[in-house]
């Protein structure tokens, strides 16, 4: 057997990506966790392109360690 095979993908450069497990859906919105000054503030976000493992936003939002965070927590960057 034989088979003639193409893939179509594409690729999308300069773009951020987050788990999916970052997302919650609260009422059909989307919703995660954003930074700002030294707080963590729920907030709904815009989506862009996403799959099952990864979702594209438009700004930076916590993605480790949110399961247990309340709105206002404190927060500190580690890199």
């Amino acid at each position: 057997m034989h088979a003639d095979v193409e893939i179509a993908a594409e690729i999308h450069k300069d773009r951020l990506l987050i788990p999916q497990e970052a997302v919650l859906v609260r009422m059909g919105r989307k919703m995660a966790f954003v930074i700002e000054g030294e707080l963590a503030k729920w907030r709904y976000i815009d989506v862009g392109l996403e799959n099952e493992d990864y979702v594209e936003v438009g700004e930076t939002v916590i993605v480790d360690g949110h399961f247990t965070l309340a709105h206002d927590a404190r927060v500190r960057i580690e890199k």
